[in-house]
């Protein structure tokens, strides 16, 4: 009788001791799911913070960009219509001061990195679109660098070709503005200065108004990807269109 006593509790205490490891590992796993949950939300939102970070400095350059082109149109329109007075072999007025001005001139749009740098410094993988951190990766690392790079050359004509000739040959220079020729017969038909002018009518295109066309086409694409992520990210789970991943 003790003998069949003895086994039925020590099934009793198997089966206890079987339940209470069940809970246990239950709640372990059930713990380590709720970490890892509030774990996924944290990151979610830096995500998101950082994406709106982002899109913000994006817009403020492309608004940047876009005013800075319509001022360099107009450089671009004065020292056009200078070129083609000096061709037809016209004569100086003192209107032609400010498309005189106009030629020695260069203009420094500065962009902002700096939610680019700050989200590389958590890094980027925290971004989990990988076309959308491919996109940031090419625009901020590439494309910003290259648009720097132009603009140093547009640069350089000015200081290096440009400018030297205007302090010898003008007076009352007032870089963009106006500038007077000490002598205007001598310089209006100057072949040197016909050739500045040129030059720098083609800087200008080039390394200035083109790199803004596109640079700004660039920002303007990857902020519409930004726009569409973050809206995905507000909609309602069940009107989600998976993205890429």
């Amino acid at each position: 009788m003790s003998t069949r006593l003895g086994k039925i509790v020590r099934a009793a205490n198997w089966k206890y001791a079987a339940g209470e490891l069940i809970l246990i590992v239950a709640g372990i796993l059930i713990a380590l799911g709720l970490d890892s949950w509030h774990d996924l939300r944290v990151e979610h939102r830096e995500e998101v913070a950082a994406l709106r970070e982002v899109q913000s400095k994006l817009a403020e350059d492309l608004r940047t960009l876009t005013a800075q082109l319509d001022t360099l149109r107009g450089r671009e329109e004065r020292i056009a219509s200078l070129e083609r007075h000096l061709a037809n072999g016209g004569t100086y007025a003192d209107t032609l001061d400010s498309y005189f001005g106009a030629v020695i001139r260069f203009h420094v749009t500065v962009l902002n990195r700096s939610a680019y740098e700050g989200l590389k410094s958590r890094g980027l993988s925290l971004i989990s679109n990988e076309v959308l951190r491919a996109g940031l990766t090419e625009l901020y690392d590439q494309k910003y660098l290259e648009f720097d790079n132009s603009a140093q050359d547009d640069r350089d004509v000015t200081l290096e070709v440009v400018r030297p000739y205007f302090l010898r040959e003008f007076k009352d220079v007032r870089f963009g503005v106006t500038a007077t020729p000490r002598d205007a017969v001598v310089v209006m038909k100057d072949p040197i200065f016909l050739n500045i002018v040129a030059y720098r009518l083609q800087s200008l295109r080039v390394n200035a108004i083109q790199t803004h066309e596109a640079i700004s086409k660039d920002v303007d694409a990857l902020l519409q990807a930004l726009n569409h992520e973050l809206n995905e990210r507000d909609a309602p789970a069940d009107l989600r269109v998976a993205s890429p991943r």
